[in-house]
């Protein structure tokens, strides 16, 4: 993405980021599914002599499904979520 800018504006700017995401489920009969989720993203941006940007987001979630009769299902979820920003300013030279 920094290559779409003019060299000399880039030249010293730093970006980096990334986004991952897990999921595990656990079926320990016909009736009963457990599972559990989780993302993580975290951006950070640089450009000379500017401030750095940097923020990251968590999410995790949490399922229970229990199966009462076909036709009718009872699911019980739980979620977490977490954004957080910085700005680390840079002072002028």
């Amino acid at each position: 993405m920094l290559q779409l800018f003019p060299t000399s504006s880039v030249k010293n700017s730093r970006a980096f980021f990334y986004d991952g995401n897990i999921k595990l489920t656990y079926t320990p009969d016909d009736r009963n599914t457990l599972s559990l989720s989780a993302y993580r993203s975290q951006d950070n941006f640089r450009f000379p002599g500017d401030t750095l940007y940097g923020w990251h987001s968590n999410v995790l979630t949490g399922r229970w499904s229990y199966l009462v009769r076909p036709g009718l299902q009872v699911n019980l979820s739980a979620l977490y979520s977490g954004y957080f920003l910085n700005v680390d300013g840079v002072s002028p030279i």
